[in-house]
């Protein structure tokens, strides 16, 4: 069985561009202590990238421009080993996830990806809006070298 010294990682970081770096290896560490994933190195940086790009999201969109916080919640469960992954803000605005639609991937887009990139990279993503308390919950199921 997978074992990992940490099960657990809490991340508070300021609603910058700048402090994304210091969530991407957070998250880096925190999976590098993982015994046994299978190809390591693109399940992390999936995870990663799709973990930046939410934050991203949030601080250009969400809190665009206004002071912040992101908080991140890291869990690694078991059977089967995933990722569980809570995202926080405090940002007045909401995502329309109602209004949100797959792009269409015929026609080349400078901006709109995000999301879509998000629910590729992840098994699951959920989001809870709230003015103020906006919520999002991502799920990564991890493959087990046998």
């Amino acid at each position: 069985m997978t074992t990992a010294p940490s099960r657990r990682a809490q991340i508070v970081v300021p609603a910058t561009l700048e402090a994304l770096r210091q969530v991407s290896e957070a998250v880096e560490d925190f999976l590098a202590q993982v015994d046994g994933i299978e190809e390591a190195e693109i399940v992390t940086y999936n995870i990663v990238l799709a973990i930046y790009e939410l934050c991203t999201n949030i601080v250009t969109h969400a809190y665009a421009g206004e002071v912040g916080t992101i908080g991140l919640n890291l869990l690694l469960e078991e059977s089967p080993l995933c990722l569980v992954v809570s995202v926080r803000d405090a940002a007045p605005r909401v995502f329309d996830e109602e209004g949100w639609t797959a792009p269409d991937l015929d026609e080349p887009k400078e901006h709109g990806l995000g999301i879509w990139l998000i629910k590729q990279l992840m098994d699951e993503v959920n989001y809870q809006p709230s003015p103020g308390n906006n919520r999002w919950r991502l799920v990564k199921q991890i493959p087990q070298r046998a």
